[in-house]
């Protein structure tokens, strides 16, 4: 009756996906409600008076939703608001400053804008923050006005900005970029269309419109059924229908579901510029990437002690038979797999006769998952290159040319391994032996076929969903260097048998040197990419297609903590893989129900909108959970957003009520998204950005002021098992805080009821992430180190050490592995690795104070002002963080460059934003000053 205050009735007793309680607690809870309801059944019960009574109590406090189990997994979310010491300082009003030319003119800025998403304001998103020129006829002023702790974010403008000014632009291509997108699943679209008419437009302008909402330009729509549907589906399951006859070309499930509405409309508003007619055109269009999780049953292996014994074929789409799943493999003669390409042609066939055009297949979701209890089908590299070669890339490359072909598309750990394999040296003897044929007797290479490369954000460490999106950067770095020589090599070659051509050689040896495309390419590979190298322009596409948080959805959840962590998690990912080469980043789906479904597998997950239908003021009956999710909620569980009015979860939760009204809660998550793909639009490129040391140097750190020992930033929530330990710029935070204790290197974080949880690092390194990650402290794989103290000069405040392993060989120590890509557009000090080497080696040497718990390297050699001084041992990444990227070639950007600022701390910091000025070991430019709150993303048009 009254859908703002949505109190509990006793027929609306409601909850979410919170398992934190025992079978004998909940029982408690469920008896104390059914009592409180039992007083007065035509009376309204609130949360205070349940509270009051002692319901969602335990032991005197109030269950923390931070610590959850799911169904499946072990899951705990941190608390951003673990108290921190008072590090914080004055903060800056933003200022920014005219750049000043060799000869003493000024190359004007003419503008800079702040766009701000902040926790301390939850319901002001995208905010403008005000930002004034700076008068001063000179700079001097100004720079001596900048205080010792604030953060030098240093970035290279593009040659264009910077054409009259003494400043050192960039000077390296990087990749383009495509854009930002969602996946139209069939959870997605029915969610969608139980939605109001009005509140479909909302939906769709929010998600597609460039002026209004995240102006997305790339979308993901799986061929057949995903997990996130209410159950499996194919569009031919007829036994034996090789030639795809019984093929259902109108898409009937995909027109009942509504994934071809919802794609279609979203086309027609990415073309003409916004959601309404009149919109300013940017020639911009949808670009679609079609996934299969799994083909029809009749085409897989049955699944041992799944499937009945003696059956021919799978009995489901769910899971998958190993090594592979296709029922007669992938060789060259396989009908299941021709027929399962010609699948494919047909997908792609019937979406053009509703005119969706599919930009890119993937060639398998996770062909490594063979656990998984969804839809699956399992591949190995060689199975995936085999089915390329001899179907999928020859059928596909005769009717659509233009549609690219991307491989892998599963988690990055075991990217660079899969790579490895598809990428490698093709010797003469194995090219006779593995070559396909086109039918004409000429030779094909699976190579010919394959456009790029597709990565999910997952992590292997199980239960945790903790890790997803935290891990695997590094591997992209190796893998974005290896696309790169790939296509140096491949173009070279391709030169090479032209001029054989020319000089008229036999046809059979032109076609042996067109097949020898590129050298081998390891995980070591470490070559410099040329400056203004127009390779880059042709190197496969390397995308990120698919990131989720699991289980359940903030909303459901109720903790501004949790839906908090989920965004500032998002933004660290995008501003990882766009630093490290990805051409885009793809969300899974984008609106779910209350509780993260339908997902047949009862596989939850969060999503940046929710659909609730039953709020929207237009609702005229209510219904919590739609007609199809059939997941039926249990005795304790909570959806805790329905117990709160939409004033109180705008102003808690940062969910806007207006959109409330409509019947949909937009998530922080999809703030920060919008804080890139508002601004980095399709055609931008990358730009060197890197948060560095603040002036004061070891004296007074970002987040550790002047005359402060302890470390700043707050809880660290990057203390936990499986993160990788990185070297960074030093900020003087927790997440770069080390206490030599049982020799053990430890640092530590606050679990959600106070405890101290230790960790420490591995005594090896990862084979699939190639670096060291944390463990706990009291783990058997737990690394002991002797300290061998080393001369030091005068200057030297902190001990010069070495950490040397007493687990492992001798003569081990503790050291750095350079990132493949020369670091991307972080550069060399952003996200190195560190590895266990010999003790001789030149990165095994550090600077450790026990005083400050930094442990600082020095290895990084002087190469202009982004590598200048020191870096510290870092778990993961650091607090503060920024990415750049050069807009002025896109024609629907608002300004030339753009640079994006993540503080994930609780404590406010001040940068400065600076460039480097032209001249050996000169100070940088400064181009603006500000500061950024606690816990907030801003973006910097300039």
């Amino acid at each position: 009756e009254n859908q703002d205050d949505h109190l509990i009735t006793s027929n609306n007793v409601y909850s979410s996906l919170v398992y934190g309680k025992e079978k004998e607690e909940e029982e408690k809870d469920v008896t104390l409600l059914q009592q409180v309801l039992e007083e007065d059944s035509d009376e309204r019960a609130t949360v205070d008076e349940l509270l009051s009574k002692g319901l969602l109590q335990k032991e005197g406090r109030n269950y923390d939703y931070t610590e959850m189990i799911s169904t499946n997994d072990q899951w705990e979310e941190p608390q951003l608001n673990s108290p921190s010491s008072d590090h914080s300082t004055a903060p800056y009003q933003c200022q920014y400053i005219d750049i000043w030319s060799g000869d003493g003119k000024k190359h004007r800025l003419n503008t800079a804008r702040i766009i701000e998403t902040s926790k301390r304001a939850p319901s002001q998103h995208w905010g403008d923050i005000p930002c004034s020129q700076h008068e001063e006829e000179e700079n001097d002023s100004w720079e001596h006005d900048i205080q010792d702790n604030a953060a030098v974010i240093s970035i290279r403008l593009p040659s264009s900005f910077t054409s009259s000014s003494n400043t050192e632009p960039e000077t390296k291509r990087r990749q383009t970029i495509q854009g930002f997108g969602g996946s139209i699943t069939e959870a997605t679209s029915l969610n969608w269309r139980s939605l109001s008419p009005r509140a479909q437009n909302l939906v769709l302008q929010l998600f597609y419109d460039s002026r209004f909402g995240l102006g997305f330009t790339l979308g993901r729509v799986p061929i057949n059924s995903c997990d996130f549907a209410v159950d499996n589906y194919n569009y031919d399951n007829v036994d034996g229908d090789f030639s795809m006859k019984k093929f259902d070309t109108a898409l009937s499930h995909d027109l009942e579901n509504g994934i071809i509405d919802m794609i279609q409309r979203a086309q027609a508003i990415v073309a003409q510029g916004g959601m309404y007619a009149g919109g300013t055109s940017y020639g911009e269009r949808l670009k679609i990437v079609a996934t299969p999780w799994s083909p029809p049953p009749w085409m897989k292996k049955p699944i041992p002690g799944v499937d009945k014994n003696n059956v021919s074929h799978a009995s489901r789409m769910d899971g998958t038979a190993t090594p592979e799943c296709l029922k007669d493999g992938t060789g060259p003669e396989s009908k299941y797999a021709l027929s399962w390409a010609n699948y494919f042609h047909s997908f792609l066939n019937a979406y053009k006769s509703h005119g969706i055009d599919i930009w890119a297949v993937t060639v398998q979701n996770a062909p490594v998952n063979v656990d998984a209890q969804w839809e699956g089908c399992a591949f190995s590299p060689s199975s995936e290159e085999e089915f390329i070669m001899h179907h999928l890339g020859p059928i596909l490359r005769e009717s659509y040319p233009d549609v690219n072909i991307l491989v892998y598309d599963a988690n990055r750990e075991h990217a660079v391994e899969w790579m490895n394999y598809l990428w490698r040296d093709r010797n003469l003897d194995e090219e006779e032996e593995n070559l396909g044929s086109d039918g004409d007797g000429d030779r094909i290479n699976a190579l010919d076929f394959m456009d790029g490369v597709a990565m999910q954000w997952y992590s292997d460490a199980k239960p945790s969903h903790m890790l997803d999106g935290a891990l695997g950067t590094p591997n992209m770095h190796r893998v974005a260097e290896m696309a790169y020589f790939y296509q140096k090599r491949k173009e070279e070659n391709m030169k090479k048998e032209e001029k054989e051509r020319e000089k008229g050689l036999e046809e059979q040896e032109t076609t042996k040197s067109y097949n020898l495309r590129h050298s081998s390419i390891d995980s070591t590979t470490t070559g410099i990419i040329d400056d203004n190298d127009s390779i880059m322009e042709r190197m496969p596409i390397l995308l990120d297609t698919e990131a989720t948080h699991c289980s359940s959805t903030g909303y459901a959840i109720g903790d501004i903590d949790v839906s908090w962590y989920r965004a500032e998690r998002n933004g660290h990912a995008i501003l990882a893989q766009l630093a490290a080469g990805s051409n885009g980043w793809i969300e899974y789906n984008m609106v779910l129900d209350p509780i993260g479904g339908p997902n047949h597998v009862e596989n939850f997950c969060d999503a940046p909108i929710v659909a609730v239908p039953h709020r929207a003021q237009s609702a005229v009956e209510f219904q919590l959970m739609p007609d199809f999710e059939h997941y039926q909620l249990k005795e304790g569980e909570v959806i805790m957003g329905e117990y709160e009015t939409k004033f109180t979860l705008g102003s808690k939760m940062g969910y806007p009520p207006s959109y409330i009204d409509a019947g949909i809660v937009v998530q922080p998550m999809f703030y920060y998204t919008g804080h890139f793909s508002r601004y980095v639009r399709p055609g931008s490129t990358p730009l060197m950005a890197l948060v560095g040391e603040s002036p004061g140097g070891a004296m007074s750190r970002t987040f550790r002021p002047v005359g402060k020992t302890s470390p700043g930033g707050g809880n660290n929530n990057n203390a936990r098992e499986g993160i990788e330990v990185t070297v960074w710029p030093c900020e003087g935070s927790t997440r770069q805080h080390w206490t030599m204790a049982n020799e053990q290197l430890q640092t530590y974080r606050l679990n959600g009821y106070g405890e101290q949880l230790c960790v420490t690092l591995r005594d090896s390194v990862d084979v699939s992430l190639g670096g060291i990650l944390l463990t706990d402290c009291k783990a058997d794989d737990a690394a002991s180190f002797t300290v061998v103290t080393e001369p030091k000069t005068d200057s030297d405040e902190a001990d010069v050490v070495k950490f040397m392993t007493t687990k492992r060989r001798a003569n081990e120590c503790l050291g750095i592995e350079p990132l493949a890509n020369g670091g991307g557009a972080y550069g060399p000090r952003g996200g190195a690795q560190a590895v266990l080497l010999p003790c001789d080696h030149e990165s095994a040497i550090w600077h450790y104070s026990s005083k400050t718990g930094e442990v600082v390297s020095q290895y990084f050699s002087w190469d202009g002002p982004e590598t200048n001084s020191g870096v510290c041992l870092t778990t993961g990444w650091p607090f503060l963080q920024a990415g750049a990227f050069d807009t002025s070639e896109t024609t629907s950007a608002e300004s030339d460059v753009v640079v994006v600022v993540l503080n994930e701390s609780s404590d406010d910091a001040n940068f400065v934003l600076a460039t480097p000025t032209s001249g050996q070991r000169q100070p940088p430019t400064s181009l603006l000053k500000s500061s950024i709150p606690a816990h907030s993303i801003q973006t910097i048009l300039l």
